[in-house]
C-alpha cells in the first residue's frame, strides 16, 4: 500500500487499521479544514482509499472511479460496505 504524505495529515505510526465492523457509531470528529478529508476507509478489493469528506449536514465520499454522498453516519456506513471498505485507514468517525 502506498503511504499518504505527511502534508494532508497521514498517521506515521498507525500500527494497525480499525475493521470496519468494530467502528462505534456516533458523531464525526473533524480533521483538518472545513471541507478537508475527515476519514479514509480501505479493503481488499478496493483500488484505492475511500475518502470521506463532511458535506453539508451529510457526507460525501470519493472512491478511486465512483463516489456517492449519505445522509448521515448509518448511511454512510451502509454505502462502504457496499462499496467494498473494512477497514478505517485514517480518521475517525
Amino acid at each position: 500500500m502506498q503511504n499518504i504524505p505527511n502534508d494532508i495529515g497521514a498517521l506515521a505510526n498507525l500500527q494497525k487499521a480499525i475493521p470496519l465492523s468494530d467502528m462505534p457509531e456516533g458523531r464525526v470528529e473533524q480533521v483538518g479544514e472545513d471541507y478537508g478529508v475527515i476519514a479514509q476507509f480501505i479493503g481488499p478489493n478496493l483500488e484505492d482509499a475511500i475518502s470521506v469528506f463532511k458535506e453539508g449536514n451529510g457526507y460525501y465520499a470519493s472512491g478511486h472511479n465512483f463516489d456517492f454522498f449519505a445522509s448521515d453516519i448509518p448511511d454512510l456506513m451502509k454505502k462502504l460496505k457496499v462499496y467494498g471498505a473494512t477497514e478505517l485507514y485514517y480518521g475517525r468517525l
